[in-house]
């Protein structure tokens, strides 16, 4: 009876793992099927191919001179396998993709829940932007594809590296039954900060790794450096995110950015507006989709700021008045802006801008000569690699005691510079004339510059410059010299967007320069 019960239990045994063995099986197979999903099979998107990246209007069927077949579109593991065909005319091309799927990050795209799908392909025809829009925004299709709004519709951009022809196709994605596995694959892109390779002149030449949320962004916007500059006229002079979503407005109310006047989100072309001491702003106002009436503006807005006060002080223990100096460059708003023509309405398009501020450059100088000194200075900064104070150096601007200077210029082509590194804050300096003057080879700090090294860019709002001054008659000299002094408060900088291809911020769009003077005065 014993040995029977143990046969049993072997055999009870052996039962359980063919059992096991057989569910596991089971769900591998189910999790291979799940992972090796049939997406696409001959599916057919209309669509144009912009000659040489020259976008024109498309109201017509008849100008849909191209097709993209798709093979096949596969969900594999966590990525989709794209095999499709370019067909144009008596031309036909085979684009052999891999890609991972994230949610839309552009403004517009991320009401409607939409996807983005990264792809990396080898060849001559690189794919710029796969999106598959959900409930398609009427004003952002073709004029000719108006009729398929509030649809599913793929939108596909591909470049010929070979032509620069841009291949555009919009249409109905071909399996709506089949989104749901899309969903379930896709993710929200990382964002994480990567310094940008520069090469031996300090030219940016890319990234070591830019990060899934640039790469996102990019994508959706993969038209903004081709436009930009085909339909634009030359330049004329003259960041919270939930803040940025309320900008809706309509053009009989007010702008979405104060001190930008509507106008400038509706007349085409560039603009550098730099008339006032608080602000300046650059706008780059295109037609997109060409054909629509609508207006993409790209904004980047900038703030000035130039205080000067005086206070009576007990300096090295003598009685005297202190000038107490800022001067500060930061970004304000930078975002590009959508003007709808079928409702009439300004809605912000998409967080960022993709501009970048490079080579800026903060300077204060005293011209007023025989009168004050500059005995110490604090300095911060907020760039695309963080926040700074201590380990920024500081160009001392040296100038004779006794010259004054008329203008800004002459002030300038005087002064000669010397680096402060300390890991000071503040940095202090003698308020005595004579130790100036021994210490800096017979002159004396009039003058404080700030700089971002090559490789620094400011990007948005949390991005800036700034140095805080005293200056202070010197105090080996009695009486005070009583009267008015006059601080000329000097910036510099450019503006650069990117490269359409190689996505590098390598297109100078716009240099600017300002001068703010401040007068105090000590009696």
């Amino acid at each position: 009876m014993l040995v029977r019960n143990r046969m049993i239990t072997k055999i009870l045994a052996v039962l359980m793992i063919i059992s096991f063995s057989l569910i596991m099986s089971a769900f591998n197979i189910k999790a291979y099927a799940e992972n090796n999903e049939l997406i696409v099979d001959n599916g057919i998107l209309k669509g144009i191919q912009y000659k040489v990246g020259n976008f024109v209007k498309v109201d017509s069927e008849n100008q849909l001179d191209s097709k993209l077949i798709i093979k096949k579109m596969q969900i594999k593991n966590d990525e989709l396998i794209l095999e499709a065909v370019i067909e144009n005319k008596n031309m036909q091309n085979l684009i052999q993709a891999t890609g991972k799927i994230y949610y839309s990050q552009n403004m517009m795209l991320k009401k409607t829940r939409s996807l983005t799908v990264l792809f990396n392909n080898e060849g001559d025809y690189k794919i710029l932007s796969f999106i598959i829009e959900n409930n398609a925004n009427e004003g952002l299709l073709l004029p000719v594809n108006r009729k398929l709004r509030n649809k599913t519709v793929a939108k596909i951009a591909v470049l010929c590296t070979n032509t620069n022809d841009i291949f555009y196709f919009e249409d109905v994605f071909p399996s709506i039954n089949k989104l749901s596995s899309l969903y379930n694959l896709a993710k929200e892109p990382a964002e994480t900060y990567n310094k940008d390779k520069v090469n031996k002149s300090g030219i940016e030449i890319g990234k070591t790794n830019i990060d899934e949320a640039d790469q996102v962004g990019f994508s959706e916007n993969w038209f903004m450096p081709f436009i930009a500059n085909t339909n634009t006229s030359n330049l004329e002079e003259t960041k919270d995110v939930s803040l940025k979503e309320s900008q809706i407005v309509s053009l009989t109310t007010t702008s979405p950015v104060p001190g930008v006047p509507v106008s400038d989100f509706i007349n085409l072309g560039k603009k550098v507006y730099n008339d006032n001491d608080s602000y300046g702003y650059y706008k780059n106002t295109v037609e997109w989709p060409v054909g629509s009436g609508n207006r993409l503006t790209t904004l980047l807005k900038w703030g000035y700021t130039c205080n000067l006060y005086t206070t009576p002080a007990n300096v090295d223990n003598v009685a005297t008045t202190v000038a107490n100096g800022t001067i500060q460059f930061n970004i304000l708003n930078e975002a590009p802006y959508i003007y709808l023509a079928y409702n009439g309405s300004i809605q912000l398009f998409d967080n960022s801008s993709y501009l970048r501020i490079k080579n800026a450059v903060i300077e204060a100088g005293l011209a007023t000569g025989n009168k004050d000194i500059f005995f110490e200075i604090q300095r911060s900064a907020g760039t695309s690699s963080g926040a700074f104070s201590i380990s920024l150096p500081v160009w001392l601007g040296l100038l004779p005691f006794g010259s004054t200077y008329s203008t800004i210029v002459d002030l300038l082509s005087s002064v000669s510079y010397q680096t402060d590194n300390k890991p000071l804050n503040p940095l202090t300096y003698p308020t005595k004339l004579n130790e100036q003057k021994r210490q800096y080879g017979q002159n004396v700090i009039r003058d404080c510059r700030l700089s971002l090294d090559s490789n620094e860019y400011l990007t948005n709002e949390s991005h800036g410059l700034l140095i805080c001054f005293k200056a202070v008659p010197p105090t080996d000299i009695n009486p005070i010299a009583v009267g008015n002094r006059v601080v000329y408060n000097k910036f510099h900088f450019e503006i650069y967007s990117r490269h359409p291809v190689w996505l590098t911020y390598s297109v100078l769009e716009a240099t600017v320069d300002k001068t703010i003077t401040k007068n105090y005065y000590i009696q």
